[in-house]
């Protein structure tokens, strides 16, 4: 059995016992947990603690970094694979295991559930009748739309082979096929993640599943040099969520990773290069029952304008929302994810 206080939203005190914490939030980083003879500050990771009247205080580290604070002020970083143990006498041990994986801890959290890849366009290559394969296995496959002159496949982010650039004239894949209505949910909790490299000072939706004639669904654009998701939980209702961050004037120079990713709990969350750079609260999932259909290149309507201009590659729509180690992953894969 624990022992442990409640000292706030941020933090508590464990007296004896055993406690596992996963801290996933730009919100949540600072998290403090009191134990005997020192205070286990998080910077985003998880981490266990011990507390035994005998041995002491205890705290390992399975992803991230925390700082233990000891109560002569002393403050000690602790990265994956390593722990520390504070004895009653104020000893300080800290161990680090070769291969900087700490043992697990029986009582850890479960993990998360393995997502499943959806949708994944590599658009490393693109067929004579425009189709552009889906290598999920399911076969969600794209087809290659408006074309004013051939869209052309250019080399791609690092490791990645080629990527798709379109002229932002009309020019947009879109899921097609007799599965085009696949993806027609309502979703409580999914990631949207693609490598873009827009052309500089352009403006355009990258991706988007928009109805037309007022129908509500969401949509990703760049322009103004700013990123934006916007989002509503049903075709018909107002309730948008809109999530926005600054772009980099050298985004148009290289590729950027962007990934969205929507919890159960409505957390929206922002990401550029695997690093957290925004989120909000959503009121309810993200609509995609509509008659558009999921586009690259557009927002998947009729409306006669705003076609990104620049290069995409690497579309994959996941069904769970990846955690920040996760998202982290996506920027050094090369190949096609097996579905969990």
């Amino acid at each position: 059995p624990a022992v442990y206080h409640v000292a706030g939203a941020n933090g508590g005190d464990l007296r004896v016992g055993k406690l596992v914490a996963r801290v996933e939030t730009k919100a949540a980083q600072g998290f403090a947990i009191q134990v005997p003879g020192a205070t286990i500050v998080d910077l985003g990771t998880e981490f266990g603690t011990a507390v035994d009247a005998k041995e002491g205080s205890y705290v390992e580290v399975s992803a991230g970094k925390v700082d233990v604070i000891v109560r002569q002020g002393e403050r000690r970083q602790l990265g994956a694979g390593q722990s520390l143990r504070l004895t009653t006498s104020g000893q300080i041990d800290i161990e680090s295991s070769d291969n900087k994986q700490p043992p697990t801890f029986a009582w850890s959290l479960p993990e998360k559930r393995p997502p499943r890849l959806l949708l994944h366009w590599t658009f490393d290559e693109l067929r004579e009748d425009g189709t552009a394969p889906d290598a999920s296995g399911n076969g969600l496959h794209g087809r290659l739309e408006g074309s004013m002159g051939q869209a052309n496949l250019v080399e791609g982010p690092t490791g990645f082979g080629q990527a798709l650039a379109l002229d932002g004239r009309r020019q947009r894949v879109v899921l097609a096929g007799p599965r085009e209505r696949a993806l027609n949910h309502t979703f409580r909790e999914l990631t949207i993640a693609a490598w873009i490299r827009p052309q500089a000072e352009s403006a355009g939706y990258f991706l988007g599943k928009m109805g037309g004639g007022g129908e509500r669904g969401w949509q990703f654009m760049v322009g103004n040099r700013s990123i934006s998701l916007l989002f509503f939980p049903t075709a018909a209702d107002d309730g948008r969520t809109v999530v926005t961050a600054p772009l980099d004037s050298a985004v148009t120079e290289q590729f950027t990773h962007v990934a969205a990713t929507l919890s159960a709990d409505g957390a929206v969350r922002l990401y550029l290069n695997g690093r957290l750079v925004e989120q909000a609260q959503s009121p309810g999932g993200m609509n995609w029952r509509n008659s558009a259909n999921f586009s690259v290149g557009h927002r998947g309507d009729s409306l006669p304008k705003e076609y990104f201009a620049g290069a995409v590659d690497d579309v994959r729509i996941y069904d769970r929302a990846l955690t920040n180690s996760e998202i982290l992953d996506l920027l050094n894969i090369s190949s096609p994810q097996e579905d969990g």
